[in-house]
């Protein structure tokens, strides 16, 4: 198998094995939502699976989703400083930001990457 063919197999794993990263992320987050005590914790927890997201969307060129992870990954940490739970309005941006990250997700093709159909014999 090429570099190209290898490149282009994990450009389509990923696309494949977003869907259980976003699962994973969503019951995380739930529990962070619902949680009293336990709200820092189980936001920090969210707030490191959506780094894997962001760091191998964007190293795979994946830069829309990329994106919208790294800036859903700033406000849970940025939610997580404080140990009281989130505001309503807090909430209810956290959700947005996942939603949007969620419905990347579920579109994201190995197409969309920018590195996708790269002539490797022209790289270096």
């Amino acid at each position: 198998m090429s570099a190209g063919e290898q490149l282009q197999a994990l450009l389509t794993r990923h696309c494949t094995s977003l869907a259980a990263n976003i699962t994973s992320i969503g019951a995380k987050f739930s529990q962070a939502m619902l949680a009293g005590e336990h709200y820092r914790e189980l936001t920090n927890e969210t707030a490191e699976l959506v780094h894997l997201v962001n760091g191998s969307s964007g190293s795979l060129g994946f830069r829309e989703l990329s994106s919208v992870a790294q800036t859903f990954e700033e406000a849970l940490n940025e939610s997580a400083e404080f140990d009281v739970a989130p505001s309503e309005a807090e909430i209810l941006g956290l959700h947005s930001l996942f939603s949007e990250m969620q419905r990347i997700a579920e579109q994201t093709k190995p197409e969309d990457s920018h590195l996708f159909g790269i002539d490797l014999s022209q790289v270096g």
